[in-house]
C-alpha cells in the first residue's frame, strides 16, 4: 500500500474522552472539518479515536500532487482494490481531463465507491497542502454530498474550511472542530505531560508541570517540546516554551543540532529529502545498509518521527522539523552538495514507486535529463491512470531545450493536452510526428501518427490537415509495409474515419472498408466510432447492427466499464434517430449522457445533444429543445469550432420552430460558414440542408433553390441519409414553387428509399413540411405503409387531433402561446440571474412587467432587483401545487440554486435524468406563460409612451 495511504500509529497517543464524545455525536453529520495549527494533535486525535471506538478507517495523506484530479480518483481506487473483494467492479479513471466533465465524473466516482467501501472513517490528512482555490475541494464537495449513513468524512488542517463546503456548514452537514476545541485542558496536558516524561526519565513536581501547562497554552507539541528541551544542556533548557511553533522547532533542532555527533547530523540532513522514509529508501539513497537501526533510534529519541502502517513501515519527520532541516541543509551546503543529496534521493524514491517525489526532486537539483527520462517511462502508467495534469505540469516545468531534443516528451506531452487544450495537443504530436522515423522506428513513427490524427480531429479547427497523413498510411498499405497485422488494423481504421472527417464522398472509402473488416478486431473502442461516422451515416444499418451487436456480445462477456458502454451507446443512438425512433433515441441519449458525466467524457456531449436536439425537434418538443440549446451553447463557450457549429445548428432548430425565421436563418448560415471552415463535408451538407428549409419556410424559394442545387449530386455519394434528405425538401420546395410533377417524382423517389432502407431523413423538415407531403403521398397512393409509419414516428395524427380541440403549447409550426422571443429572453433572463454584468444586458429588463413595479425612472440596479424577484416569484409559484413540483425542484437546481452540471441539478432535485429535463422543460413554459400573461396585463394598463 503506498505511504500516501498509511495511517499514523499512534501506540502511546493519550485519550481524550471529551473530544471522542463529541467526535460519537459529529458522525450523525457527513463531514468534520479540523483546522488548527501544527503540532495541536489533529491526526492523533482521529487515529487514537479510531483505535478507540474500534472503527474502520481509510486514510489519506493530501500533498501538491492532487492538484491534478486524477491523482485523488487513482489512489481512493487502489485502496479499494487492496480492500475490496476481487469481484467487485473496478471504479472508473478519470480518462478525459475535461473540465466541465470532472464534477460530474466525481459526484459518480463517490457515489460508487461508497457503496463498495466498507469503511467508518474517511480521513483526509493535511488538506492545508493545497489552497483553498484548488478544485481539489470541489471533488471532494461531492463525496460529502453522497457519503452515506454510517460513514463519516473528516477533514484534518492547518485552517478553517473553505468556501467550497459553505453551502454544506449552511445545511448543518458539517462539524468544524477548531484550535479551541483542541487545545489541552489542564488535566489532558497534565497526563501528556506525566507520560512523555515518564518515558523520557524525567521527573516533574507538581509545581513544573503547572508551569509547563501555563506556559503552553494547550499546545501538544510545545508541552513534548519543552520536556524535550529539559534533556538538553545549557541554561535554555526550559525557557522558550511559550514561542510559536516555528520558532520553538528552530530552537528545539538548533540545539539537538549542536549537540548531536557528526554522523547523526549527516544522517538528519540528508534524510529529510525524502517525504517519506523507509529503511530500503534510505540504504538506497546512502549507499550503505542498516538504515532500519537508525530508524528505530530516531523513534526511541522522540526526533519527531511518526511511524505509518502498511506492509513495510514508513517514517515521516514532523512537518515543521522536516522544514528546519531542509532550510538548514541549503544554508550549510554548496549548490553541487545539494544537487548530489537531491539525485540521490531522487533515485531512491523511484525505485520505492514514488515517481512524483522522485521528478520533484531531479526538478530541483537541476538534472531535467533524468526527469526526462522518469518523465517518459511513467507517462503510460500515469495516462492509464487518467492522470494527464501531472503528466502536463511535469512537461511544463522542463526546459525548452530538453523538450526539442526528445521526441517521446513531445509525444506524451501532445497526449497529455489532448483534451485541456487540443490546439497544444497538435504542435506537440506534429513535432514528435517530424521526429520519429517511419522505417527506423516503425512502432514510435506510427504512435505518432495515430495521436496526430486524433489530435487534429478533436481541435476541429480544420479536418483537411489529415489528408497528408492519410496519403502517408495509404502508401504504407500498398507497399504492404505493415509487418503487424494489429497495428495494420489499427492504422487502416483511423485512416477510414480521417476520410470520413474531411472527405466521406471518397471513392477509396467503400474499397479500404472491405479492407478493415478483412484485419483483426481491435480492443477499444475505435469500431465503434467507425461503425457510426461510415455505416451510419451513410445509412447502412445492417452493418452498423452487425458491428453493434458484435461489441454487445464482448462487452457481455468481460463486463466493460462505463466507457466501453458510453461508445457503444453512440452508433445505437443513430440508429434509433434514423429509423424514427425518437422516444428509443432520447432514453438511449440520456443513458450516454450520464455516462459521458461518469467517464468525464464531455468533448462527446455537444454531438449527443445534437442528436437530443433532432428528437425534440422531430416531435415538436420546443422547451426541451430550449433547454438542450441552452447547454450547447455552455459547451460552445470552450471555442471548438464543431461545438459552435453545433450551436448555431440546434438554435437555427429551434428558432424555425418557434416562426423566427430570421434568426434561425442567421444561426443556419452561421453553421453552414463553420463546418466549412473546419473542412468537413458531412456537417457542412447538414447545415445546408437546414438552411433549405429555413428559407423554404421563410418563403425565400429563390434561396432555398439555389442552396438545394448546390447541394443536388454532392449528397448522393456521400450519405444515403443525407440524400432521402434532400429528395423530400426538393418536393416540399417543388410543392411550394407551384411544379408538381418535379414535386411528385422527387416524393416518389425519396419514399421509395426509405421505406427500402426503414429511414427517416436527418434533415429538420418541420411538421407542417412533413404533413404537406404525407397528404400528397396519400392523395398519390405512394408507400402508403412508410407513409403511415412516417406518420406515427413523428406524431403527427396525434398532434393533428389535439389541434382540433386544444390549443397548441408546444411549439412545432403553430403560432406557441409565448411569442417564441420572450421565451428566449425569459431563458436568459434565468441563466444570468446570478451574474449582475450580464443581467444587465436582458431585454427583459426595459419590459412593461419591470417598468410596471419600478416606474419609468427607476435605476438599472432597482430595476435588476425587479426583475430577479419577478423571475423567482415565477419560479417558486410552481412550489405550491402537486402538479408542478417537480418542475419546481428542476428550475431551482438548475437556475436559483444552480448546480454545476444539469445531472448534477437532476440528482440535487431526486429525479432521474430524464424525468429531471421534462419538467424542466415543463416548468420553463410555466414560467413563461405566467409572466407573459402579467406582460399582456401590464401592456393593456399602461399609459401610452
Amino acid at each position: 500500500m503506498t505511504t500516501k495511504l498509511a495511517a499514523p500509529k499512534v501506540e502511546d497517543a493519550v485519550a481524550r474522552p471529551r473530544l471522542y464524545a463529541r467526535l460519537d455525536r459529529a458522525r450523525d453529520r457527513s463531514v468534520v472539518w479540523i483546522g488548527a495549527p501544527a503540532g495541536s494533535g489533529k491526526s492523533t486525535l482521529i487515529a487514537s479515536y479510531a483505535g478507540a471506538r474500534q472503527l474502520r478507517c481509510l486514510w489519506y495523506t493530501v500533498d501538491a500532487r492532487d492538484s491534478d484530479p486524477g491523482t485523488l480518483f487513482y489512489y481512493l481506487g487502489q485502496a479499494l482494490r487492496a480492500d475490496a473483494p476481487a469481484e467487485n467492479p473496478a471504479l472508473p479513471v478519470l480518462t478525459m481531463d475535461h473540465p466541465s466533465g470532472t464534477l460530474g465524473f466525481a459526484h459518480r466516482y463517490f457515489a460508487e465507491l461508497f457503496q463498495q467501501l466498507e469503511c467508518d472513517l474517511l480521513v483526509f490528512d493535511d488538506c492545508h497542502a493545497l489552497p483553498e482555490t484548488d478544485r481539489w475541494y470541489d471533488l471532494v464537495r461531492e463525496a460529502c454530498e453522497v457519503v452515506p449513513a454510517g460513514t463519516t468524512i473528516v477533514m484534518l488542517s492547518r485552517s478553517g474550511p473553505p468556501p467550497t463546503l459553505a453551502r454544506l456548514i449552511a445545511s448543518s452537514r458539517v462539524t468544524v472542530f477548531g484550535w479551541e476545541d483542541l487545545q489541552l485542558q489542564t488535566l489532558e496536558a497534565r497526563q501528556l505531560a506525566s507520560a512523555r516524561a515518564e518515558r523520557l526519565g524525567i521527573e516533574l513536581a507538581d509545581q513544573q508541570l503547572s508551569h509547563l501547562e501555563a506556559e503552553c497554552d494547550g499546545w501538544a507539541a510545545g508541552v513534548i517540546l519543552a520536556l524535550e528541551c529539559a534533556r538538553l544542556p545549557g541554561p535554555g533548557a526550559m525557557h522558550g516554551v511559550g514561542a510559536a511553533s516555528a520558532q520553538l522547532f528552530a530552537y528545539f533542532a538548533t540545539e539537538v543540532m549542536a549537540a548531536s555527533p557528526a554522523d547523526l547530523r549527516e544522517f538528519l540532513l540528508e534524510s529529510a529529502f525524502l517525504p517519506t522514509m523507509t529503511a530500503a529508501a534510505l540504504d538506497r539513497m546512502r549507499g550503505k545498509q542498516g538504515h532500519n537501526r537508525e530508524l528505530a533510534r530516531l523513534t526511541a529519541q522522540n526526533f519527531f518521527v511518526t511511524e505509518h502502517g502498511g506492509s513495510t513501515p514508513s517514517f515521516r519527520y514532523h512537518p515543521l522539523f522536516r522544514d528546519f532541516l531542509l532550510a538548514r541543509a541549503h544554508e550549510e551546503w554548496s549548490e553541487a552538495q545539494l544537487a548530489d543529496v537531491q539525485r540521490r534521493a531522487a533515485s531512491a524514491v523511484a525505485e520505492a514507486g514514488e515517481v512524483e517525489a522522485a521528478v520533484e526532486l531531479y526538478l530541483e537539483a537541476e538534472d531535467p535529463t533524468s526527469a526526462a527520462h522518469l518523465i517518459v517511462r511513467e507517462a503510460p502508467g500515469l495516462v492509464q491512470q487518467g492522470r494527464a495534469h501531472t503528466l502536463r505540469a511535469w512537461i511544463d516545468r522542463l526546459p525548452a531545450e530538453q523538450m526539442s531534443a526528445d521526441a517521446w516528451l513531445a509525444f506524451w506531452a501532445g497526449t497529455a493536452n489532448l483534451a485541456s487544450d487540443p490546439s497544444r495537443a497538435v504542435e506537440y504530436c506534429e513535432r514528435a510526428y517530424r521526429a520519429f522515423d517511419r522505417h527506423g522506428a516503425p512502432a514510435a513513427f506510427w504512435m505518432a501518427w495515430r495521436a496526430l490524427a486524433q489530435a487534429y480531429q478533436v481541435e476541429g479547427s480544420d479536418y483537411r490537415r489529415l489528408r497528408p497523413l492519410v496519403e502517408c498510411a495509404l502508401e504504407a498499405q500498398a507497399q504492404r509495409a505493415f509487418e503487424d497485422s494489429g497495428l495494420e488494423a489499427s492504422i487502416l481504421r483511423s485512416t477510414l474515419l480521417a476520410i470520413m472527417a474531411y472527405e466521406p464522398d471518397s471513392p477509396t472509402l467503400a474499397a479500404l472498408a472491405r479492407d478493415v473488416r478483412a484485419t483483426p478486431e481491435g480492443n477499444d473502442p475505435e469500431d465503434l466510432v467507425l461503425a457510426l461516422m461510415f455505416y451510419g451515416f451513410r445509412g447502412e444499418l445492417a452493418e452498423l447492427d452487425a458491428i453493434v451487436a458484435r461489441w454487445e456480445r464482448r462487452i457481455a462477456r468481460r463486463d466493460a466499464g462505463a466507457t466501453f458502454r458510453f461508445w457503444l451507446l453512440l452508433p445505437r443512438v443513430l440508429r434509433a434517430l434514423l429509423r424514427g425512433e425518437f422516444a428509443r433515441a432520447q432514453a438511449l441519449i440520456r443513458d450516454a449522457l450520464d455516462l459521458a458525466e461518469r467517464t468525464a467524457l464531455s468533448a462527446m456531449t455537444s454531438g449527443l445533444m445534437i442528436y437530443a436536439a433532432y428528437a425534440h425537434a422531430a416531435l415538436g418538443e420546443l422547451p426541451a429543445l430550449a433547454v438542450m440549446t441552452d447547454e450547447i451553447a455552455d459547451i460552445a463557450e470552450s471555442g471548438r469550432r464543431m461545438d459552435k457549429a453545433n450551436y448555431h445548428f440546434s438554435s437555427g432548430i429551434e428558432a424555425l420552430l418557434g416562426r423566427d425565421h430570421s434568426r434561425a436563418r442567421y444561426h443556419m448560415q452561421e453553421a453552414v460558414v463553420l463546418a466549412q471552415r473546419i473542412g468537413s463535408p458531412i456537417a457542412e451538407r447538414l447545415h445546408q440542408l437546414g438552411l433549405v428549409e429555413v428559407c423554404t419556410a421563410s418563403g425565400d424559394l429563390a434561396t432555398a433553390r439555389r442552396e438545394l442545387d448546390d447541394l443536388r449530386g454532392r449528397v448522393d455519394p456521400m450519405s444515403r441519409v443525407l440524400a432521402l434528405s434532400a429528395r423530400l425538401l426538393d418536393a416540399r420546395l417543388a410543392l411550394m414553387e407551384g411544379n408538381l410533377q418535379l414535386s411528385d417524382a422527387h416524393l416518389e423517389e425519396g419514399l421509395q428509399m426509405g421505406a427500402s432502407h426503414d429511414l427517416v431523413p436527418l434533415a429538420v423538415p418541420t411538421r407542417v413540411t412533413w404533413s404537406a407531403l404525407l397528404s400528397r403521398a396519400r392523395e398519390l397512393g405512394l408507400a402508403a405503409e412508410y407513409v403511415d409509419s412516417i406518420a406515427a414516428r413523428f406524431g403527427l395524427e396525434q398532434a393533428s387531433a389535439a389541434s382540433q380541440t386544444a390549443p397548441s403549447q408546444t411549439g412545432g409550426e403553430d403560432v406557441p402561446r409565448v411569442p417564441p422571443n420572450f421565451f428566449k429572453d425569459l431563458r436568459m433572463t434565468l441563466r444570468r440571474l446570478h451574474e449582475t454584468h450580464r443581467l444587465a444586458d436582458s431585454p427583459l429588463l426595459d419590459s412593461l412587467l419591470v417598468e410596471s413595479i419600478t416606474g419609468r425612472d427607476a435605476t438599472t440596479k432597482q430595476r435588476l432587483e425587479a426583475l430577479r424577484t419577478l423571475v423567482r416569484g415565477a419560479v417558486e409559484e410552481l412550489a405550491r401545487t402537486a402538479r408542478t413540483e417537480l418542475a419546481y425542484r428542476a428550475l431551482y437546481h438548475t437556475y436559483l440554486d444552480p448546480s454545476a452540471t444539469q445531472l448534477l441539478a437532476a440528482e440535487a432535485g431526486r429525479m432521474s435524468f430524464g424525468t429531471y429535463r421534462r419538467h424542466l422543460a415543463a416548468g420553463l413554459e410555466e414560467v413563461a406563460s405566467m409572466l407573459w400573461i402579467r406582460e399582456q396585463a401590464a401592456r393593456a394598463t399602461a399609459p401610452s409612451r
